[in-house]
This record gives structure tokens, C-alpha cells and sequence, in this order.
């Protein structure tokens, strides 16, 4: 404390301040050439005359004026209590109040206010000065500026706990805010914000703005950076610290003025961030809501955060480099090896990757023992085989190995596996460790299995493409002159046998043909709505006949059963195929069940099978109760030629030709099979969309009728051409008969009429029959065609059904049909 007597004459002295001073005017001066080279403010106030009133100041040194801008004059007489503000702390405010009225000594450290409105830390020392009474007269307070020692102590903290922050992996935004934030509590009138630089160095990003206007940040958010930008857009270009101290008249912000003024935004500091190798990667701005210079505060706040938001972008960007890194090669290790695994093999320890789990069900534990628990998961009967395999490879000297095995899953299921692995020795050529991968290559081996029966397949279709037509025409002649030796032998019954015999090899020969095009999904449908429930019934008869009474029949008819948009004839063809089967596989009897349903199948079925749509389906169930068959078996029952049966009995054709004929209705059919129990064969046909009014009864058989009428004949094969001329002759017709399409047409274009154009479909000559006859109709429009042929290839026929409108009599062909078709088809002109 300071003890003075206070002698009241002396005040003139102050230059008339009307104050009373602790001090005469030659101690006054004193004391003012001592405290004028202080780099500490000094200020003097006297104590309080009346509660509730503060101090008044009665003395500054220059230090005061050079901090807070007040000059002597503007203060003395004040009370200090003009220059605190909205964050000056009222609890140390309250602290030092209890301490002045008790006449004690106080420090304190609060945030005051300069003239222009910038914030302030002092550190207090407050004293009293003790009057002969006893009792404070005065207080002389040392104030010390700390403001850049606290810029320090926030920069610090702010760089420690982002530190922290980015060692928890926290993400970039957060960071940043943290930084913004921190600055804003040190410049209550200062707005900050930290935006990044990307898409090839050339666009703005906001980083972080969380004190801005968000709709400021959404605007200027992927502006592109430049020479006139704004302060943030232009430091980034110049490399360099940018202040626009009034932004209303600033050339740099003529294209974004009007953004930011509306947005209350009058001045800007902007500071550009810089990585460790010099390359410019954001900035650092604080913006303010009036024209002026940027405070040292935020000066030298800037320029500390900046570098710890450097620092961290680019530590955080490192570590998202490296983490995408590191999820690309996990991504990559599960796309190129479904399960990694590493054998030990000095130790005898055995490590499988999480692929172990997620591909075949197996939860990947501590690494094993030896290979034994790998070996106890291989099928028993490829255990030995790559067990020997891997072993003779261990102690060779080669140095990768590959093999192919089954596994069997954690579920039980079987996976066809795929193994490599890569050895490394030791100096010595040991084996010591071997890294490898496993694929299951189930889908991959079924995938080639099916391209395998799409290729066979293709090969049949292209070898009976090539030999149909050739022996359907053929057999066209042998069938017809066999029909014809018959009636003309019918007072003869050795000779007529003879041609009897002759006619039913004939159709057993057209029934193999057809059946080949079948499975080869190459022969002509005709598909209408059918009624399956009648078309069933009315095979009932037949099927008892065919399959003797030792064969039990069960039809099990749906209600409200729909139609099926299916070829009559071949479905009845497909059906007694499926039954004759049955029928063989049960030697000593049994029962024969026929179910019809209605049947929907999902998308999840469709998507396990090849070549199934979902969708309505009308279910045909063929089932037996025989002998059944193998698994191994069952898998080949619809390959061509494969059969079961003792030579003589069965050409393995007729499992194939439902197949084929199933698949090229659209529809779907699976085989069901258990030894001992019997063999189901479902058949999904599509259901038929259009009215009742289509369907389609079995055909009654055909009659040989006579007609009337001048027939135009094309067909190629001398053989047929002759031998088909003289049946339709024998029928009443009169023909004419030419080798190829050009003859035909130049017929026409010659003037000739017929009432018909029965022409063959594959032709020599660069003229198809379908060529031929819309050549022709452009010249009679109202001819009727009536085209034939043993394989029509994609002529007539697309996508496995006859071409709308169309008229087809496919060889080869008896008499009565040949007379019934062409009865038909002019008829119907």
C-alpha cells in the first residue's frame, strides 16, 4: 500500500483536471516522466465517494493510449466501466469489486475494449493508495496487454486438441471447425471460415464456415479461384495473404460484391493454407461486418491456425489416401481371391482370410494346426489325390502349384474349388511358407457346362439342319410310294406286307428326324391356346392302350385350369414320350399320375435356373412310381442318345425331344428323381393371354380328299418334285412343276394364273420360297402358299414358331395329309 497525504492546491498543476490526486505537482510529474516509457498502461482512478458509483479515472500514461486509442482527456473523470463489453467476464469484474471494498489488493485478467472496438486481455495488479485515515483514497492499477500471449494459448490448445483429434481418427469438417471456432472466440466481430482447393487445383470447397451465412457458403462453395476472386479465390492463385479492408470498393470483389455485401459482409483477411511441399490447399479468412483493417489478433491468429490446418488437411488426406488404398487392395484380395491362406509350414500353423467365412460358411479361427483341418474339409474322394498332390509339390522345387478339388461347405453342400498357392524355400530349397487362394469356381464350372450343352446343341442343330432336308425328302417319296404299293397291292398280301413294312419304316425314319429337330429346337411350332385339362382327356384312351394294364393311370385335373399357348400335336407327342418313360421304369407296375395346375414362377426361381422368365406357367406333372434314378443319372436324362435302356430298346432321343420342344414353347421343365421311389418330370408351359375362343381341340385324322384346281409345284429335288406331282395329279389337280424360284416367277411375270403356290421353303438359286412368294403376291395378292419343307431353318420360322398367316406342310408327309393341307389352304384361299 502507498501512504501520501493529499494536499488539494497542488491539482492546478494537472493542467486543471478538477481531480483530486494522491500526489503535489512536482510528485506528479515524477511519477509521469517514470511511467512514460512503460510498456504497461498505468491508470489511477480515486475510490468510490457513493455506492454504486465506479472509480474515476484520474491519471493514464502514454502506454494507455498507445493500447486502448483514448487519449488523457477522453478518460480522465470516466469511469473505467466505458470500456468493457459484451465479453468482459462479470464474475472477475464481481472478484474485484469484493476486493476494492474491502480495501484489499486484487489481480485479475479481463478482456476490455480499444476505441476502435477490438478486444483487449489485461492482466490487473491493482493496489490501493492508504490516506491518513486509513482508509484507500486512490487505486493505481498496472495493466498489462497479454492479449498475443492468450492468440498463443488458444493456438496452442486449439493445435494440441486437434492433435488429439486427428490421432482418433476424427474427420476433416469437425477439425476444421474447431480451428474456425477458436478463431471466432478470440474476434467477436471477425466471422472465419477455411475453405480447401480440389478438382485439380481449381475450385473452391467449404471446409468449414460455421459462424458464416449459410447461404454465403453455399454460393461461393465450387467457385473456381483466379486473379479477380474475391479475397479466399485470389490468395489461392496469387499464393499470397489477400485483405480487402472495405469490400464495397475492392477491385478483386467485383464479381461476388453484391453477394457478399447482402450478406452483411464488408471486409476480408484471407491467408492461403500451404502443404508440407509448398503446394497451396485452401485458406484461412476472417471476414468482418464493416469496412476496416484486420486486427492484429486475428493477424496473428491466422497465421499460427493456418499451419495447424495445413498440418491437418493434409495428415487427414493422407490418411483417407491411405485408407482408400488399403480398402481398394481388400476389395481387389476378395474380387481376385475369394479366400486367402497362409500356411506356415516350418511351424505347422495354417491361417485362412474372412473369406473362409463369407464363401463357404466356415468362421475363420486362430490359425490351425497343420493343413489337417483343410484336408478333413475336401470331399473324401478328392482328399487323398490333392493331399498327395500339394505334399509331392512341398518337397519339389518348384515354386507355385494349382489345383482343383471339392469342398464341402459348413452348410454340407459341395463347392467345385479352384487352389493356387506360391512356395518359399529356404537357402537350402525347403519349403518354409506358402501363400495362396482359394476360388470357388461352382457357378464358373456351371456356367461352362451350360455353354458346353449350348455348343453341342448348336453343333446338332447345324448337323440336322444339314442332313433334314435331304432325307426328309427322301423319305417324302419312300413314305408316299409305300402308301401307293399298298393300295395298289391290296389283293395281295405278301407284297402288300412288304409295303406296309416299307411305309412304317419310312415313319419310324421321320419320327427320329423329327424327333433331332426337336431336341435341336429347330422344328416349325405352330402354338395356339390349347386346353391342356381336354387335350389330356382325350390322350386317356390311347395312354391305357400303350401302357398295358399292369400300368396303373391317375389324371389329376385342375379347376380353373388356364390355356397354354403350345403346338396340340407336339404336346400330345411330348406327353406319351413322357408316359412310354414312366412306363419302362416300372417293369413290374405301378402307378402312372398325370397333374394339371395353374403355376407361378418368381423371380428368385428364375434366377437360379438358365432360360426361365417368371412369370404363369400351366403345370404338366408326369410322375411314377419306378425305379428311379441316380443323381449322376438324372443330370443326363435329357442329353441326346443318352439312355438307360438294353440295345434296341430306346434311341435316347425321347427325354431330349421334351426338352427341346419344352424350351422352344418357352416354357421350362425339370426332372425330379430318387432311387426306389420314382421320377417326377414337371413341364411349365406359358399360359396363353388371349380368349377362350382360341383353343384348339386334337385334329381329327386326315382323309385323302379329291380337289379340283391348277396347282404351281416348285421344288428342287427331282425325286420329291416328280413323285409329289404325280400324288397331286392322282388327287384331281392339275400341275405344273418347275426346279427353283426364278422359273416360278418368270411364270407369273409371264402371265400365268394358278389357284395355288406349293412351293418348297430351302432352295438353290439365291431365292427362297419365302422370297418366291412375296415376289409373287406383289403380282397376285390373293394367291394362297402353301410352303413345305423338312427343315425351314429361319425362312418361315423364327424364334421357334411358324411366322403368323403362314401355311406349312412339313416333310415328310403321307397322302392324306398332303390332299387334306392343300384342300385346306385353298379353301381358305
Amino acid at each position: 500500500m502507498i501512504r501520501k497525504s493529499v494536499d488539494p492546491e497542488d491539482n492546478d498543476e494537472m493542467g486543471g483536471t478538477g481531480v483530486d490526486l494522491p500526489f503535489d505537482g512536482k510528485s506528479l510529474q515524477l511519477l509521469s516522466q517514470a511511467v512514460a516509457r512503460l510498456k504497461d498502461m498505468v491508470v489511477i482512478t480515486e475510490a468510490p465517494t457513493q455506492e454504486g458509483e465506479g472509480p474515476r479515472i484520474v491519471f493514464v500514461n502514454p502506454a494507455f493510449t498507445r493500447i486502448m486509442g483514448y487519449a488523457p482527456e477522453d478518460v480522465i473523470g470516466r469511469t473505467p466501466r466505458f470500456m468493457q463489453g459484451g465479453r468482459t467476464q462479470r464474475s472477475e469484474l464481481d472478484r474485484i469489486r469484493r476486493a476494492l471494498e474491502a480495501g484489499e489488493p486484487v489481480t485479475a485478467q479481463v478482456i476490455n475494449y480499444t476505441r476502435a472496438g477490438s478486444e483487449v486481455w489485461l492482466d490487473l495488479d491493482i493496489s490501493p493508495i492508504i490516506g491518513e485515515n486509513g482508509r484507500p483514497t486512490h487505486w493505481i492499477a498496472i495493466e498489462r496487454d497479454i492479449t498475443l500471449r492468450k492468440v498463443r494459448e488458444l493456438a496452442h490448445a486449439t493445435e494440441s486438441a486437434v492433435i488429439d483429434m486427428v490421432a482418433a481418427g476424427a474427420g476433416l469438417q469437425p477439425i476444421l471447425e474447431k480451428i474456425t471456432r477458436a478463431i471466432d472466440s478470440l474476434s467477436p466481430k471477425g466471422r472465419s471460415s477455411i475453405l480447401l482447393l480440389n478438382d485439380g487445383e481449381r475450385y473452391l470447397s467449404v471446409g468449414a464456415a460455421p459462424n458464416l451465412p449459410q447461404t454465403f457458403s453455399a454460393a461461393i462453395d465450387g467457385l473456381p479461384i483466379g486473379p479477380v476472386a474475391g479475397s479466399c479465390g485470389t490468395a489461392m492463385h496469387r499464393k499470397s495473404r489477400v485483405i480487402a479492408t472495405d469490400i464495397a470498393t475492392d477491385p478483386l470483389w467485383v464479381p461476388y460484391r453484391r453477394l457478399a455485401l447482402d450478406h452483411g459482409l464488408h471486409a476480408c483477411r484471407s491467408d492461403p493454407i500451404f502443404g508440407r511441399n509448398g503446394r497451396v490447399i485452401g485458406s484461412l479468412a476472417v471476414y468482418y461486418p464493416d469496412a476496416r483493417e484486420p486486427d492484429p489478433i486475428d493477424l496473428a491468429l491466422i497465421e499460427r491456425l493456418g499451419r495447424v490446418a495445413g498440418n491437418a488437411i493434409e495428415r487427414i488426406t493422407q490418411d483417407l489416401a491411405l485408407r482408400d488404398s488399403e480398402e481398394r487392395f481388400r476389395m481387389v484380395a476378395r474380387v481376385a481371391a475369394d479366400v486367402v491362406w497362409d500356411w506356415d509350414i516350418a511351424r505347422g500353423r495354417l491361417w485362412f482370410g474372412e473369406g473362409l467365412s463369407s464363401h463357404f460358411g466356415y468362421e475363420p479361427a486362430e490359425p490351425e494346426l497343420g493343413i489337417e483341418s483343410w484336408l478333413l474339409r475336401i470331399h473324401p474322394d478328392d482328399r487323398e489325390r490333392v493331399d498327395a498332390d500339394l505334399r509331392a509339390f512341398v518337397a519339389s522345387k518348384r515354386s507355385s502349384w494349382i489345383g482343383e478339388y471339392r469342398l464341402i461347405r459348413a452348410d454340407g453342400s459341395v463347392a467345385q474349388v479352384r487352389d493356387r498357392g506360391a512356395v518359399v524355400r529356404d537357402a537350402r530349397g525347403l519349403a518354409t511358407r506358402m501363400v495362396g487362394s482359394m476360388v470357388d469356381i461352382t457357378n464358373e464350372q456351371a456356367l461352362q457346362e451350360a455353354v458346353l450343352r449350348s455348343q453341342r446343341m448348336e453343333a446338332m442343330g447345324q448337323l440336322t439342319g444339314g442332313i433334314a432336308h435331304d432325307f426328309n425328302n427322301l423319305l417324302t417319296v419312300i413314305l408316299g410310294n409305300a402308301e401307293m404299293l399298298g393300295e395298289a397291292l391290296a389283293d395281295d398280301p405278301q407284297l402288300g406286307a412288304l409295303a406296309g413294312i416299307t411305309r412304317m419304316a419310312a415313319e419310324r425314319g421321320a419320327e427320329l428326324t423329327g424327333s433331332l429337330l426337336a431336341f435341336a429346337r429347330k422344328q416349325a411350332l405352330d402354338p395356339k391356346p390349347t386346353d391342356v385339362n381336354r387335350l389330356v382327356s382325350g390322350l386317356d384312351g390311347l395312354l391305357r392302350r400303350t401302357l398295358g394294364e399292369h400300368v396303373e393311370i391317375e389324371i389329376v385335373r385342375g379347376g380353373g385350369l388356364w390355356a397354354a399357348m403350345v403346338d396340340g400335336p407336339q404336346l400330345e407327342s411330348a406327353i406319351l414320350n413322357l408316359c412310354i418313360n414312366a412306363r419302362d421304369a416300372m417293369p413290374d407296375g405301378g402307378l402312372l399320375t398325370i397333374e394339371l395346375a395353374n403355376a407361378h414362377l418368381d423371380d428368385a426361381y428364375a434366377a437360379m435356373h438358365d432360360e426361365v422368365s417368371p412369370g404363369q406357367y400351366v403345370l404338366i406333372a408326369v410322375s411314377d412310381t419306378g425305379v428311379g434314378m441316380p443323381a449322376k443319372i438324372a443330370e443326363r436324362a435329357f442329353d441326346p442318345f443318352f439312355t438307360t435302356k438294353e440295345m434296341g430298346r430306346g434311341s435316347g432321343l425321347g427325354l431330349s425331344m421334351v426338352h427341346g420342344f419344352v424350351k422352344q414353347s418357352r416354357g421350362h421343365v425339370k426332372i425330379y428323381s430318387e432311387v426306389g421311389e420314382g421320377t417326377s418330370v414337371k413341364l411349365y408351359l406359358p399360359r396363353a393371354h388371349r380368349g377362350a375362343t382360341g383353343l384348339e381341340a386334337p385334329s381329327p385324322p386326315a382323309r385323302s380328299v379329291r380337289g379340283s384346281g391348277r396347282i404351281l409345284l416348285v421344288e428342287d429335288d427331282s425325286l420329291v418334285r416328280e413323285h409329289v406331282c404325280d400324288q397331286l395329279s392322282g388327287l384331281g389337280y392339275e400341275v405344273t412343276s418347275v426346279a427353283n424360284a426364278r422359273a416360278a416367277l418368270d411364270l407369273f411375270q409371264q402371265g400365268a394364273t394358278f389357284d395355288l403356290l406349293f412351293t418348297d421353303v430351302v432352295m438353290p438359286g439365291g431365292m427362297s420360297g419365302r422370297q418366291l412368294a412375296e415376289a409373287v403376291q406383289q403380282i397376285h395378292p390373293d394367291l394362297p402358299v402353301l410352303f413345305t419343307s423338312g427343315y425351314t431353318e429361319n425362312a418361315i420360322v423364327h424364334q421357334g414358331r411358324l411366322d403368323p398367316g403362314v401355311h406349312l406342310l412339313q416333310k415328310p408327309y403321307r397322302r392324306a395329309d398332303l390332299a387334306a393341307k392343300v384342300k385346306q389352304v385353298m379353301e381358305q384361299g
